[in-house]
């Protein structure tokens, strides 16, 4: 059985990073993640791989996984569930004002003045403002990586259904 799932490319290492349930909050400029819940595939794009920039480098602790430059590109690699997605609109440690409506628990997590902080840390960027946050969860790796030609924004992707773990796969009945 086959399913089609919506799929956002990532360059790697950031990729691989959001699979391995490391980076669990996704940054975009636009909104394009801010109507979206439930599963999400994440694809490596073919484009050249990013190097960590300073908060990534903090975060990790470490300057650059060993050859992040042979990490795979040029498929989906694993899914994620979009949790919650909102914008900041003034610095975090002000208060967590939001132009979209979270939850009432996700919005507790990020009141305080560890908020900044956490976020930069899981995000591996600096200041959230501006910017759209797509918390992220259950991230899991594909049983195998399925080749895509990415593309700009959220696109369709339809793969077998046994490549996904559990939880991601539609019921049968």
């Amino acid at each position: 059985m086959t399913i089609t799932l919506k799929c956002l490319s990532l360059r790697q290492p950031y990729a691989s990073l959001v699979v391995a349930g490391v980076k669990t909050i996704e940054t975009r400029t636009s909104g394009v993640l801010s109507k979206h819940r439930g599963p999400l595939l994440i694809a490596a794009s073919q484009g050249k791989g990013a190097a960590l920039d300073e908060w990534g480098r903090d975060r990790y602790d470490w300057q650059q996984p060993d050859g992040w430059e042979r990490y795979p590109r040029g498929v989906v690699l694993g899914v994620v569930y979009v949790q919650a997605v909102g914008k900041p609109v003034v610095p975090m440690n002000e208060y967590p004002y939001w132009q979209d409506t979270l939850t009432a628990l996700t919005l507790a997590m990020f009141c305080g003045e560890t908020a900044i902080a956490m976020l930069q840390r899981e995000a591996c960027f600096g200041d959230p403002v501006g910017r759209w946050l797509a918390f992220l969860s259950c991230a899991a790796w594909l049983a195998e990586p399925v080749p895509v030609k990415g593309r700009l924004g959220l696109y369709p992707v339809t793969l077998d259904a046994d490549l996904l773990p559990e939880w991601a796969r539609p019921e049968e009945g």
